[in-house]
C-alpha cells in the first residue's frame, strides 16, 4: 500500500518537492517522495519520514499552495503583565517596524486563543508580501525575544 500511495502522491499535483506542509502533527518542507516514504525537513532541521499510506490517508495542509498565507506566532502571557489587548497588538506591530517592507499593510491580527486562570494564549498573525521561510523565522525570533 505504501508503493501505490507513493505513486499516487508522486503523480498528483497536490504535493511537490519543496512544498511546506503539515501532516498530522508534523510540519516541514517536503524534500523527497519515494515509493515508501515522504521525507519532511522540519523547522528544527529534523528529518521526518512519513509512510506514504499514512500521508495518503490523513489530512494534509499544504501551505505552499495556499494563495494567501498568514504567518502565525503563538505565545502566552501572564495576565499580570497585560494592560490591554489593543496595547499589546500595537506593541507587537511597532516591534516589527524594521520588516514593514516585507509585511502587507493592515494584515496584522492578534487573536485570543485560550483564557486560563493566570494566563492568556494569543496568536499574532500577519501576511508576508512574498513567502520566505527564513524571513518568517527571523521575524518570529524577534517577536518572541521582545515578549
Amino acid at each position: 500500500s505504501n508503493v501505490i500511495s507513493g505513486m499516487v502522491l508522486t503523480f498528483s499535483d497536490q504535493l511537490s518537492i519543496n512544498d511546506y506542509v503539515k501532516i498530522e502533527d508534523f510540519k516541514g518542507r517536503i524534500i523527497d517522495i519515494t515509493l515508501i516514504n515522504l521525507h519532511l525537513l522540519s523547522d528544527d532541521d529534523d528529518l521526518i519520514y512519513i509512510p506514504n499510506n499514512l500521508a495518503f490517508s490523513t489530512k494534509i495542509v499544504n501551505y505552499t499552495k495556499i494563495a494567501i498565507k498568514k504567518t502565525s506566532i503563538e505565545f502566552q502571557l501572564d495576565t499580570r503583565n497585560l494592560s490591554s489587548i489593543e496595547e499589546l497588538e500595537q506593541k507587537l506591530i511597532t516591534s516589527l517596524a524594521d520588516y514593514d517592507q516585507y509585511i502587507r499593510p493592515s494584515s496584522y491580527n492578534l487573536k485570543v486563543n485560550e483564557l486560563q486562570k493566570n494566563a492568556i494564549s494569543f496568536k499574532f498573525q500577519y501576511i508576508l508580501s512574498e513567502p520566505d521561510r527564513e524571513l518568517e523565522k527571523e521575524i518570529r525570533k524577534k517577536t518572541i525575544d521582545e515578549y
